[in-house]
């Protein structure tokens, strides 16, 4: 399973702005930016987490190929809410 590393945490007017690191099994890397609405975070935590934990078990999800539609690569700028109808998507 690739890493995934929150390089940089910012809230915004509006939710939060990460700057994401992913680093491959093969050590390979390549950078991300997810925002995440308040919106999104309280439907996805009920506020129970931090901002952080939450936006990087949402990556680790996308990336670990249950979420049948999820793009490969990922973008390297995608939002929250953006992932959840990747993984509703029929």
């Amino acid at each position: 399973m690739p890493s995934v590393t929150i390089q940089q945490e910012a809230e915004t007017p509006t939710g939060w702005r990460f700057s994401v690191e992913v680093t491959s099994r093969r050590g390979g890397t390549t950078a991300h930016e997810l925002t995440m609405s308040f919106q999104d975070y309280e439907l996805l935590c009920r506020g129970a987490r931090p901002p952080s934990d939450v936006a990087t078990e949402l990556i680790e999800r996308l990336l670990s190929g249950e979420i049948e539609n999820a793009p490969r690569p990922l973008p390297d700028r995608f939002d929250a809410a953006t992932a959840r109808r990747w993984a509703v998507e029929p």
